[in-house]
């Protein structure tokens, strides 16, 4: 592969497909995470709002993938042990880029109250999953 022009053609055109779809995921996620957790948009807003971002910041956001890149390679090093340090890290950093990028709410909507559901004893696990077969008729 190295001693003939189509295989570094391959290395070549491997590695640029690999570098696009990796920009593509980057616009695509790096502030949709955090937005469905802090506002609990949904995929396809916080998508968009991701792409926006980047839109407006392409130079601190080519930084931060880089910085990311570069970060998963030396986390990976020590036989992917650094990543242990490395992941935790990149999800602090990356909240801290979403409160930078994008303006709290001014107006935040309360949280409708969760239904409550019947508590079931442990030993019910299996059941639980195929309620019509249960004996109890519940």
């Amino acid at each position: 592969m190295l001693t003939t022009p189509e295989g570094w053609w391959l290395i070549v055109a491997g590695c640029g497909v690999g570098f696009l779809f990796a920009v593509v995921a980057l616009c695509v996620s790096v502030v949709s995470f955090p937005l469905m957790l802090d506002r609990h948009a949904g995929a396809g807003d916080a998508m968009v709002t991701s792409l926006r971002a980047v839109a407006r910041n392409p130079l601190p956001m080519a930084a931060w993938g880089l910085i990311v890149a570069v970060l998963l390679v030396l986390g990976s090093l020590p036989f992917f042990l650094g990543l242990a340090i490395v992941i935790p890290l990149l999800g602090h950093a990356t909240w801290h880029l979403y409160r930078r990028v994008i303006a709290p709410e001014l107006n935040p909507q309360p949280l409708p109250p969760r239904p409550q559901r019947q508590r079931r004893p442990a030993a019910d696990f299996p059941a639980a999953l195929f309620p019509w077969r249960r004996r109890d008729g519940a």
